[in-house]
């Protein structure tokens, strides 16, 4: 899609009939998502077919899909119009609407014009304003009035919501936000009020085609950042009603990014026609976060000595700490490990998670990594995290732990020597182990004194 200022305008073209048979009494009409299907008048009640209609040559029935959902009276879907558009564009021709009476025999044809062109080709534009009713002239021709319809905000959300339509179907990235505003500052639409750091910001104005405007302004608007930052709340915004006269387009301009927490977004008009003003807030996206955990598990240090056995002999035992237990682990907890795997293969870049609204399976899922806090040296654990709530994970770990075993003996066993005369070895152990997790902040609240028990 084309990131510059796209000028979307919804307006009736006048022009004269299609050759072919007989010409409806609007012999051309310019469809949008707003304006509904009309023969303009005479007596033409039902659509009866679309064609395509070359250069040269007969004209042929359409192969679009979705013809069956156009009705007289009824503005059309506007992915029906991108079909039919595209089908007209490969085609190098004219698509026509067939007409017919009530009597089933008497037809006429109306010349399809798309209108984000204005009166010339077949593009059709979703986001264009709803036209003005019309009123029928000499010549099949059909125009709006002059100066256009009065607009409102309820104009306005229906063409930004199209737009938004239309971005959904276009873009696989994980989210956006899109507020258009009316010339006068108010917003008319917005799929959110709210911002998250990375994803893109689509802004549009409904405006008058007259107008000029200057440049539109993020500030701040800063680059990536690896250092953690913290959520701000949002601020709610008041639809007011009002109306406009002119005509009107929705203006789009070219997608920001921005990765701080507050987003000024402004631009005026020239001579003071209009002004916007809005400060976006975004929550911010984290990599991963610091842990306290505790694993249950049967790997301890454990020391050796000799006592006396039945035959006045010595042997060999263990004094402990055997069986399992708790240890605790200080770990780095990564999110949403597995989207980092499509970057990896040359995909998308995984920017980090907003941990209060990415709540999916896989963004629940973490890598983690950690050492034990009583013995760092000792004991490392790496494995998986899926988090049950904010801040308190179920952990899956691999406990490689380094320990003191035996060598040349065993626990049970019959030893003639003194205790300083056992010999150990150092040895990695790698055993699978279940445990909890919890962030540290909830562990720095806690000791501040702002969570009692």
């Amino acid at each position: 899609m084309n990131r510059g200022i796209v000028v979307l305008v919804g307006i009736l073209v006048a022009s004269g009939g299609a050759a072919h048979a007989q010409a409806c009494p609007t012999g051309k009409m310019t469809y949008d998502a707003a304006t509904p299907l009309d023969a303009g008048g005479g007596g033409f009640t039902k659509l009866n077919a679309v064609l395509v209609k070359p250069a040269t040559g007969a004209p042929t029935p359409s192969a679009t899909k979705g013809l069956d959902k156009l009705r007289m009276g009824v503005a059309p879907d506007p992915g029906v119009l991108r079909n039919m558009e595209a089908e007209g564009t490969a085609a190098k021709a004219t698509i026509l609407f067939e007409f017919v009476k009530a009597d089933g025999t008497t037809k006429c044809q109306q010349e399809v014009v798309f209108a984000s062109l204005g009166g010339g080709g077949s593009s059709s534009s979703p986001w264009s304003s709803p036209s003005s009713p019309a009123s029928s002239s000499g010549g099949g021709e059909k125009s709006a009035p002059a100066g256009g319809r009065p607009n409102d905000l309820s104009d306005c959300a229906a063409a930004a919501g199209a737009m938004q339509k239309q971005l959904s179907e276009e873009t696989r990235k994980r989210g956006y936000t899109l507020i258009a505003f009316m010339q006068s500052g108010e917003i008319c639409y917005a799929n959110r009020l709210y911002g998250i750091a990375g994803q893109e910001i689509f802004i549009a104005v409904y405006s008058d085609v007259t107008t000029q405007w200057q440049q539109l302004r993020f500030d701040p608007c800063a680059l990536e950042s690896a250092a953690p930052s913290v959520f701000v709340s949002v601020d709610s915004v008041n639809l007011t009603s009002g109306r406009q006269a002119g005509v009107w387009k929705l203006r789009q301009y070219p997608a920001r990014t921005c990765y701080n927490s507050t987003v000024n977004i402004s631009m005026t008009a020239e001579g003071g026609a209009g002004a916007i003003s809005y400060t976006l807030g975004q929550y911010q996206l984290y990599r991963g976060t610091l842990q306290l955990g505790a694993i249950f598990t049967d790997q301890f240090v454990q020391t050796f000595d000799v006592r006396p056995g039945e035959d006045g002999q010595g042997v060999v035992y263990s004094r402990g700490p055997t069986g399992r237990g708790v240890d605790y682990t200080a770990s780095l907890v990564l999110y949403g490990v597995a989207h980092y795997l499509p970057s990896l293969l040359g995909g998308d870049y995984y920017a980090g998670r907003d941990i209060l609204h990415d709540q999916g399976v896989l963004d629940r899922t973490g890598l983690v990594l950690g050492v034990g806090l009583s013995n760092p040296g000792r004991r490392f654990v790496a494995g998986g995290a899926f988090e049950l709530m904010y801040g308190l994970n179920l952990t899956l770990l691999a406990d490689v732990f380094r320990s003191p075993q035996l060598v040349g003996t065993r626990v049970g066993e019959p030893f003639s020597g003194s205790a300083d005369e056992l010999r150990t070895q150092d040895r990695w152990k790698v055993k699978p182990v279940l445990g909890l997790s919890i962030d540290l902040l909830y562990v720095k609240e806690f000791f501040s004194g702002r969570i009692t028990p």
